[in-house]
């Protein structure tokens, strides 16, 4: 997209390459790109388990779960795999979120704790840049080139739509130059004929 500028310190105005318009909210922009770095940056503390939560799952969601199994580590699950025992019982809870100890097997089925996501969204709008704060060019830029790195580039954190496509300008650029070349005033000349002055009797 190409930044055109901003309008009314709260949206950046782009264009892509098929001179489509896009306006984005400059806040729900650094929101949803802020949420989704913590998300993937910040590690859940677990608690173990006093003793192993054996599993009964099917065979697609221990499959889920292996192949997986990094995501569940960053949000506080630990599972033990004993690859003798009968399928279906292979994986045994160790420890679950800080927070979702108490909650036995209900936890399992939780990829991000609720009070996790609503703290997360809270810090990404607290550190996103506001509506009413001038952008450089550069920092429009940054706005833009972010949303390139989301997973969800549709909303902020809180639901908020982060963009919203206007239509396509390249007619009403056209227009706009029509009209201007229909306005421009073509300067005359009046030519005045000379006439011969007789000489004075």
């Amino acid at each position: 997209m190409q930044v055109i500028g901003q309008f009314n310190l709260g949206f950046v105005l782009a264009r892509c390459s098929r001179n489509h318009l896009w306006i984005l909210d400059q806040h729900a922009c650094e929101e949803r790109y802020n949420f989704e770095e913590l998300c993937k940056k910040t590690v859940m503390h677990e608690q173990p388990l006093i003793q192993p939560l054996h599993l009964e799952l099917n065979p697609s969601e221990e499959a889920c779960v292996l192949d997986h199994m990094d995501i569940f580590q960053a949000n506080g699950f630990r599972f033990k795999f004993d690859a003798e025992a009968p399928i279906r019982h292979r994986l045994s809870l160790t420890a679950l979120p800080h927070s979702g100890a108490h909650e036995g097997r209900k936890a399992v089925q939780v990829s991000r704790l609720p009070k996790a996501i609503a703290m997360f969204a809270s810090r990404a709008c607290r550190t996103s840049v506001m509506i009413g704060t001038a952008l450089s060019q550069k920092e429009m830029s940054n706005v833009v080139q972010k949303l390139a790195y989301v997973d969800m580039p549709w909303t902020c954190a809180h639901g908020r739509p982060t963009m919203r496509h206007v239509s396509n300008v390249l007619p009403i650029l056209l227009m706009d130059e029509r009209s201007a070349a229909e306005h421009i005033a073509i300067p005359t000349v009046t030519c005045t004929p000379l006439t011969q002055q007789q000489p004075d009797e």
